[in-house]
Order: C-alpha cells, then sequence, then structure tokens
C-alpha cells in the first residue's frame, strides 16, 4: 500500500527538475544582458584567450575590403572585459576592489595597403599583410572626418570637373575601368633656406580615405573635400640667361625629330634658355627635300636655338661624327661662349640648365678645362679607362675647344675605330696637358631595367641618361616638378609611419614601416646592382622584395588652367586578378 503512496511524490519531485532546467537554459541561452559587466572600448571574439593581454605590436592595422570587418583588428584594445568583481563574505574591513580601467591601445604607424578585393586576415602573431585601411583607421586627427557635419563636405554626385584630368590621362595610359583613388593637396611654401637633402616627416597620412571611380562614368563618383597639406619647398627657379653655352650632338633624322619636346624642357625652360644646340644627323642626305628645314622650324617653334648639320664626311663611322660635331659647335660659338658641351642624344638635364651652369662656374673658363664623370660601374672604368663618358657629357672650356677643334681630322686618324668618347679623350691627352676634372651631379646612369632605387635616393643629378634604353622612365614628366618648385625635383618626404614621397617620381608604402629604412643609403633595384658601384654611387642596400613595399609610380602630369601642378602616381593592379589600379592625384596649389 505505502508503493504506490510515494509514487506521486517522485514524479512532482521530478516535474519540478524539469521545469528548473528548461527555465534556467532558456535563461542563458537566449538573454541578451552580457554575463559580464562590459569594459570600455573593447570588441572581442568568441574564442579570445581572456586571459592573454596583447601588446600594441600584437594588434594588427584591420581594412575596408568590401566585406565584414574584424573589429579585434581595428586598433582597440584586445584586453579582456573585467567582471564586476562580486566580494566574498568579509573577514574583516574589506575595501571595495575597483573596476579596472581598459585603455585603447595605440594604432601602430604601418596602416595596411589598400586593396579591392577581400584579403584574409593574419593572425596577430603573422606579418601584416597589404590591406585596405578603413575610413575609422584613416580618421586621424590630422585627417578630417567628412560626415555631415564637417566643414568639408563631400562633393555632389555627377558633378565631377576634379575628374578632369584623370580621365584624359586614362585615355592615354589605359588604367583600369574602375580605379581606387585619392586627391593629395598640397599648400607650397618657398623658402631658401630649405635643406634639399633632409628628408621632412610629415604628420598627416597620404593614403587612407580612397574611393572607387568608375572612369566609364563618374556619375556616382563623391570626393571628399582636398583638404591641403603644408610642404617646405625650395624656391622656383628665376629665369636666367644661358647663352655662353653650346652644345653638341650626334643622332639620326627620326630619333632627333621624335624628341623636340624632351629637347625643349632643358634648352628652352625651366633653368634658363640662349643656349646653342647643334645637331648632326647621321642620315642627313637620305630625307627628302624640305624635311630638314621642316624639322628645323619644329625647333625654333618650341623656343630652341638650334642648328642641324649633315657629317663632315659621309665616310665617317658614328664615332667620329659624334667627335666631329665639336668642329660645327666650334665655327658657330661667339665670343661670348664659355663652355662646349659634347653630349650624346639622351643626356637629358632634369633642372634645366641652371644647376650646370652653376657648377661649372666654380671652375676657370679661360684656361684649359675638361670636365665630365665616370661611369658608376667601376667594371666599365677597367673596359673603358679613367675618361669623359658620354652620357654624363664631355665639356670644354672655350681655350680646350679650339685646339681640339683644329686638331679634330688629326685626332680622328690617330684613334681609328674607337667609340666617340675614347676619341674625345685620347685627343685631349695627346694635345693638351689638361686632365680629367669630375663634376659632381653628373651621371653616366650605367643602370638597367629598374632604376627607382637611383631616383629615390634623395640625388640631385645634374643630368640624366639612358632613359630610353637601358631603362623607361617619362623624364620630361618627371622633371615638370623643376618647372614648379626648382630643386624639388626628387625631393623627399615621410608621411605618416610607412609612406615616402619622392617628389616627380613615386609614392612608396612600405609594408613594415619606415622607420627602420635607411634613406642614406641606395637600394640597388637596377638588375647589374653589386660592389662595383659602391666607389661612385654607394653604400648600397638590398633591394625589397615585392610586398615589402607598393609603389605608386609617376604617369603623368598637367598645368591647371588655374595655375596648380597636377602629378598622377600609378599603381597597376593585376588585371588577370581583377584587381583595380590604385591612383593619387597629387595637386600642388597655386603660388603667388
Amino acid at each position: 500500500m505505502m508503493f504506490p503512496s510515494k509514487v506521486p511524490r517522485v514524479f512532482i519531485l521530478a516535474g519540478f527538475v524539469l521545469i528548473f532546467l528548461v527555465v534556467g537554459t532558456n535563461y542563458y541561452l537566449f538573454d541578451d544582458e552580457p554575463r559580464y559587466a562590459p569594459a570600455t572600448n573593447w570588441s572581442g571574439h568568441v574564442g579570445d584567450d581572456l586571459s592573454q593581454t596583447k601588446t600594441p605590436e600584437d594588434v594588427v592595422v584591420g581594412a575596408d575590403v568590401g566585406g565584414v570587418e574584424d573589429p579585434g583588428y581595428l586598433g582597440h584594445s584586445t584586453e579582456p572585459a573585467v567582471a564586476e568583481p562580486i566580494p566574498a563574505e568579509p573577514e574583516a574591513k574589506p575595501e571595495a576592489e575597483p573596476e579596472l580601467p581598459i585603455n585603447p591601445v595605440p594604432v601602430p604607424d604601418l596602416a595596411p595597403e589598400p586593396e579591392p578585393a577581400s584579403t584574409p586576415m593574419p593572425t596577430p602573431t603573422a606579418a601584416p599583410k597589404a590591406l585596405d585601411v578603413t575610413p575609422e583607421i584613416a580618421k586621424l586627427p590630422a585627417q578630417p572626418e567628412f560626415g555631415d557635419d564637417n566643414p568639408h563636405p563631400l562633393l555632389p554626385p555627377g558633378e565631377c570637373p576634379e575628374l578632369e584630368f584623370l580621365e584624359r590621362a586614362h585615355s592615354a595610359h589605359n588604367f583600369s575601368s574602375k580605379v581606387r583613388y585619392k586627391q593629395v593637396c598640397i599648400e607650397p611654401s618657398f623658402s631658401a633656406d630649405v635643406d634639399r637633402d633632409a628628408v621632412a616627416n610629415i604628420s598627416e597620412r597620404i593614403f587612407g580615405g580612397e574611393v572607387t571611380v568608375n572612369l566609364g562614368d563618374c556619375s556616382s563618383a563623391q570626393l571628399p573635400r582636398c583638404v591641403p597639406i603644408k610642404l617646405q619647398v625650395p624656391q622656383p627657379y628665376r629665369p636666367s640667361n644661358i647663352s655662353h653655352f653650346i652644345f653638341g650632338i650626334s643622332t639620326d633624322y627620326e630619333r632627333l625629330q621624335s624628341e623636340i619636346d624632351t629637347f625643349a624642357h632643358w634648352l628652352s625652360k625651366p633653368g634658363g634658355s640662349g643656349a646653342k644646340l647643334v645637331a648632326l644627323v647621321t642620315d642627313y642626305a637620305e630625307q627628302k627635300n624640305g624635311s630638314i628645314h621642316e624639322l628645323q622650324q619644329r625647333f625654333v617653334a618650341a623656343g630652341i636655338n638650334a642648328d642641324i648639320v649633315p657629317p663632315l664626311n659621309e665616310l665617317h663611322t658614328v664615332s667620329q661624327s659624334h667627335f666631329s660635331v665639336l668642329t660645327y659647335m666650334y665655327n658657330r660659338s661667339t665670343p661670348a661662349t664659355q663652355w662646349y658641351g659634347l653630349l650624346d642624344d639622351d643626356t637629358f638635364f632634369p633642372r634645366g640648365l641652371q644647376p650646370l651652369s652653376d657648377a661649372l662656374a666654380t671652375l676657370d673658363h679661360k684656361k684649359d678645362v675638361y670636365v665630365g664623370a665616370l661611369s658608376e660601374d667601376l667594371q666599365a672604368i677597367r673596359v673603358f679607362g679613367f675618361m669623359a663618358f658620354g652620357g654624363a657629357g664631355a665639356y670644354f672650356s672655350a681655350p680646350l675647344a679650339e685646339k681640339l677643334a683644329k686638331e679634330a681630322r688629326t685626332c680622328m686618324e690617330e684613334s681609328g675605330d674607337v667609340p666617340g668618347d675614347i676619341i674625345i679623350r685620347d685627343c685631349v691627352y695627346r694635345h693638351s696637358k689638361v686632365k680629367l676634372t669630375i663634376l659632381p651631379g653628373l651621371f653616366q646612369q650605367d643602370l638597367r631595367d629598374d632604376v627607382s632605387g637611383f631616383f629615390e635616393s634623395g640625388v640631385q643629378p645634374i643630368n640624366l641618361h639612358h632613359w630610353k634604353s637601358w631603362y623607361k622612365e617619362p623624364v620630361v614628366e618627371m622633371a615638370a616638378a623643376a618647372s614648379y618648385c626648382g630643386d624639388c625635383f626628387l625631393q623627399r618626404f615621410r608621411f605618416g609611419g610607412d609612406t615616402v614621397f619622392t617628389n616627380g617620381y613615386s609614392i612608396n608604402r612600405y609594408r613594415y614601416g619606415h622607420k627602420y629604412l635607411d634613406l642614406q643609403t641606395m637600394e640597388g633595384t637596377w638588375s647589374n646592382a653589386n660592389k662595383d658601384f659602391d666607389f661612385s654611387i654607394g653604400p648600397v642596400r638590398r633591394k625589397m622584395v615585392p610586398d615589402e613595399k607598393k609603389s605608386y609610380k609617376l604617369a603623368d602630369v598637367d598645368f591647371s588652367d588655374v595655375g596648380d601642378f597636377k602629378q598622377l602616381y600609378v599603381w597597376k593592379g593585376n588585371a588577370n586578378a581583377n584587381e583595380m589600379d590604385g591612383i593619387i592625384e597629387v595637386i600642388w596649389q597655386r603660388y603667388g
């Protein structure tokens, strides 16, 4: 009889237990209240090790890669949230344990690279990958936020005159149909006291805040207002007269007519005008009637004082024709001529002729003087000897030029079939007592393929050479910077913690920042870089691997109607991977 009476009690007890488990489970699974008191500025993830505090070096900056951002990598503290302490039963007078404050970890200097496609996030212990910069990271004190209450609002969609230069350049350079784009405005502060060799540290960042622009239809583009960054640069060159120079080259008709704009840069601007050019055309006799005269008029229209002449002897070799130009130069000189320069046809003076004139002014043009530069490659000197290498130019004072011109026939007979530079050297040494004077700033540029290390080294070259054969660079566009601010050409600036801007050449973003980058040495980027270059342009440091830096190279320039000077720096994406090109438009604002 007692067993039946106990059954209901067991079921009643089991029912209470079941109800308790169901209610408790639902409370813990679906209740929105956190189980711990929230800590300020913490963004964490399920699975984070809450017992390990991460240091600033462990934090990886996040990215806007077109997907969901990982807030644990946005520069906030990754320390665990601290629970509100529950004190035990006090034995004596307990002191209340305060809530521990959590301070956000500072954002590292390196802001990863913008990429249009999603990129997997690395673990905190892995080297950071190049990623897009999020708007949150870009909102630094020096970079205003672009909100409704911002004094620099977005431009209205459908009105994009600011993209006119970009669209024109697109037709010439064939950018991707959509590009990642940003404008960087610079307000120049001109000064005669600028230390041109110093690399200024600029707190503002170049990267961050890029927008996607459809070059086929800009109606949807919304560009933030461009907030100027102040940079101190040298003063522009003043107009000057360089009529005390006469130059000579030997080339063929096609090469001469294709480079009129190149000659115009240094023979009519920016560093002065008045110098004379004598151009010997080796295939002069093969040209149609009137073509030489037409070419002459094109030089005149470009503001170039040039004489186009035939070879002295149709049987002369190319090397002999190169040397024989000196005879024409002497016959066309004036009493005001102080210096004669024999050049290769691809010798280029990016800053005009004023720097060359200033350098030669330290020498006495009334005495016999033979001036030039050696090759940067010690092996070339071993082969060809100690002489003025032609790409840097061979320069003679007026008295020495007169002696050489009068001995030209003899010198060509004595030298035989050797390069023109050797004919010049042997003629100087055999018919005068003068020896070679090496002029700093002149370069033969015996560097092949990727010459970015040379241009990004802070060098102030008087001349460039081999720019359309051993390597390919848009030297006229590069040198346009000299027309705007003189010696600011190739001047360098550090931006933020990861970017170096070389004016007129590149904007480089370094994956691990520029803090440990030795900018006093030259990166050995060219294909034949080795210890043979240390004596001339060294010390040379190792070439960086591709993922250590991302380079935006100068592609085009423009002087606007309102006087602004614009430069387009372009990173070419991988078209096969559907990567968009990255473009930074640097706008140097009008001065004066």
